[in-house]
C-alpha cells in the first residue's frame, strides 16, 4: 500500500513539474500555442456532431424501449390468457357444474383502489380528448 502511495505522489510531482515548465515557457513566449491541428477537427464541429449523435442515440434508445415494452406486453397478455383458460378449465372440472358460486364481499382497500383507477382513467381519457381536439 505504501509503495502505491509513493508511486502516486512521485507521478503527481512529475506532472506538476512538467506543467510548471510549460507555464514558464509560455510566459517567456518561447512556446507557441497552435490553435489548429491537422489531425483534430474544430472543437465546435466536434461539439455539434456529439450533440447530434447523442440525440439520435437517445431517440433510438427510446424507440427500442417502447418496442420491447409493447412486444413483452403482447407476449405476457397471450401467456396470461392461456394460463387463465388452463386454470379455469381445471376449476370447472373439479367443481359441481350445478353449484352456484357465492358472491364474496370485496375488501374496502381493493374497492378504493379500483375507484381511484377509474378516476385516473377518466382523467386520462379527458386529457387525450382535449389534446386530439386542439
Amino acid at each position: 500500500m505504501t509503495f502505491i502511495l509513493i508511486l502516486f505522489f512521485v507521478s503527481l510531482i512529475s506532472i506538476i513539474f512538467i506543467l510548471y515548465k510549460r507555464v514558464l515557457l509560455i510566459r517567456e513566449n518561447d512556446m507557441v500555442i497552435i490553435d489548429e491541428s491537422p489531425l483534430l477537427p474544430d472543437a465546435k464541429e466536434v461539439h455539434i456532431l456529439i450533440v447530434k449523435h447523442t440525440k439520435e442515440f437517445g431517440f433510438f434508445i427510446i424507440e427500442m424501449t417502447l418496442r420491447t415494452y409493447v412486444r413483452s406486453s403482447i407476449v405476457i397478455k397471450k401467456k396470461s390468457l392461456e394460463l387463465y383458460h388452463k386454470v379455469k378449465g381445471r376449476l370447472v372440472k373439479d367443481h359441481d357444474p350445478e353449484a352456484i358460486p357465492e358472491k364474496k364481499e370485496v375488501s374496502v382497500f381493493l374497492r378504493t383502489v379500483s375507484e381511484y383507477k377509474k378516476k385516473i382513467n377518466k382523467l386520462k381519457n379527458q386529457i387525450v380528448e382535449e389534446e386530439t381536439n386542439s
